[in-house]
């Protein structure tokens, strides 16, 4: 009786493991919650999926990733400059593993300018309210404006 309960616990935590280590296609985790459902392909579902992209680059520390979101167009900060203040700010603090936002609104002025407004989460702990990011549409695509330097 105790080897089948043993064998039916390990079987699928083996299979957990096994599933993990080939790189299975586990669902990321949700880091942005937007208060009403983006019509696929609008210019709102397209500046929420770079929002989501900007907050996976803060909670992974992917600075590149995160300059790269930044408009071409304004000064941002060097690698360096990031780095220096996610080492001697962020990390000392925790870093920003459970960055997420939440109720996210989308609004687009014109045909190059928006703005996103959300609740600011670590994890469950709410820290801002009406946080938000300016975004700019040069050649076609949307860029951050915001926390991209120092005068952001």
């Amino acid at each position: 009786m105790l080897k089948r309960i043993a064998v039916r616990l390990l079987i699928p935590g083996l299979l957990l493991i096994v599933f993990t280590a080939c790189g299975g296609d586990e669902p990321a985790e949700q880091v942005l919650f937007p208060a009403v459902a983006a019509e696929e392909g609008s210019e709102e579902a397209i500046i929420l999926d770079r929002l989501d992209q900007v907050i996976r680059a803060l909670r992974s520390e992917d600075w590149d990733t995160y300059l790269e979101i930044c408009n071409p167009g304004r000064d941002k900060f060097k690698l360096e400059q990031i780095v220096f203040l996610a080492d001697t700010i962020f990390n000392p603090n925790g870093g920003m593993l459970g960055t997420n936002h939440r109720n996210v609104t989308v609004k687009v002025y014109g045909e190059d300018t928006a703005i996103t407004e959300s609740d600011y989460y670590e994890f469950e702990e709410h820290l801002f309210e009406d946080y938000s990011y300016s975004w700019s549409k040069v050649d076609g695509i949307w860029y951050s404006n915001s926390n991209c330097n120092t005068r952001s």
